[in-house]
């Protein structure tokens, strides 16, 4: 019997539909939160179906422990029942987060779960790796927020949902060049580039405007850098041929639109490639 390939998205995003439209085979679309899941020894039931039986597993967007979820109080409810609820919510969250990463090690999947929450939460620790694998970097530091310095581009020190105006105590300052970034997202051995992105790294508002063209030194970068962070997919920003950030919660949606649906082909591409060719995470 052929296995399902599978596809885990985002409550709020369309895009599975659109990929399982591109796959021949059967394509097990699944909700990425507020799934019902259960693990019997290495056999994890995800909304009633076995992921670790899959061909290939694609996850639209990583799924993160922290911050934890708090519980509201509700009318009449104890301080107590409150903190029982949070306490729920969170051994859940971080139930589901350990059986992604199992499955990882048992099915093909994109992203990585592990290594798509931790650049997430740290995108300057993917700046410092890809350094030590000799991918050009743009200078950066992590700096107090009130320490701002002239042609840096200043964002959160995490990326949860992609690349943010910096909040809080400190900061992640990315030196950028004369001309600024652009963004290119990368699925596979696809490649979309964005045209030059906002001085905070982040793409800004809908439309997502595209750029006439992909310079492919930059392209071909782009694509170095996801291999040497062990991604499948993920948006790189370049500045001067050289890395100014990676992020790997991205609004995969948005540049399907912009794409007129080239996304969802590449990234059903990857899954029916994955399912004959691709070693799980190790």
């Amino acid at each position: 019997m052929t296995k399902s390939l599978g596809f885990l998205g985002r409550s709020d995003s369309t895009l599975g539909e659109r990929v399982t439209g591109h796959l021949s085979g059967a394509c097990q679309l699944l909700p990425l939160t507020d799934a019902r899941v259960r693990v019997d020894a290495s056999d994890v039931h995800w909304c009633g179906v076995r992921l670790d039986t899959l061909a290939a597993l694609l996850i639209e967007a990583p799924l993160i422990a922290w911050p934890q979820p708090i519980a509201e109080g509700l009318a009449g409810e104890t301080a107590s029942d409150t903190q029982r609820r949070g306490l729920a919510f969170r051994e859940r969250r971080a139930l589901h987060v350990s059986a992604l990463r199992r499955v990882a090690t048992r099915v093909p999947t994109a992203n990585d779960p592990a290594r798509a929450a931790l650049f997430a939460q740290a995108p300057a620790l993917a700046l410092e790796r890809l350094s030590i694998a000799g991918i050009p970097v743009r200078p950066w530091r992590i700096a107090p927020s009130a320490d701002a310095q002239r042609g840096c581009a200043r964002v959160a020190v995490t990326a949860e949902a992609g690349p943010q105006l910096a909040c809080g105590s400190f900061a992640l300052d990315v030196e950028l060049g004369a001309r600024g970034a652009r963004a290119y997202l990368c699925v596979g051995a696809a490649t979309f580039a964005a045209a030059r992105v906002s001085e905070h790294l982040d793409l800004g508002r809908e439309p997502l405007e595209l750029a006439r063209d992909v310079p492919t030194h930059d392209g071909e970068l782009a694509r170095r850098a996801l291999d040497a962070l062990g991604l499948e997919f993920g948006c790189v920003h370049i500045s001067d041929h050289a890395v100014a950030l990676v992020a790997t919660a991205i609004e995969l949606e948005t540049w399907d639109r912009a794409c007129d649906g080239r996304v969802a082909r590449a990234l059903a591409d990857w899954l029916q490639l994955a399912a004959t060719t691709k070693a799980p995470h190790r």
